[in-house]
């Protein structure tokens, strides 16, 4: 994926965290050998909403 910029639009940085969080979701899953999922926020709550 290389370096992350300062200017990498928000897609990019969103597939980034993504594969961050799920990478880790899955090491916590073996350390613990318990289920475990990651769910989307589902309301979003504040003055400002973009598209």
């Amino acid at each position: 994926m290389g370096t992350m910029l300062a200017d990498s639009n928000e897609a990019m940085r969103c597939e980034y965290i993504s594969a961050v969080l799920h990478a880790s979701l899955y090491i916590v899953k073996r350390i613990t050998d318990k289920e475990l999922t990651l769910s989307p926020q589902l309301e979003i709550v504040g003055e400002e909403n973009t598209g």
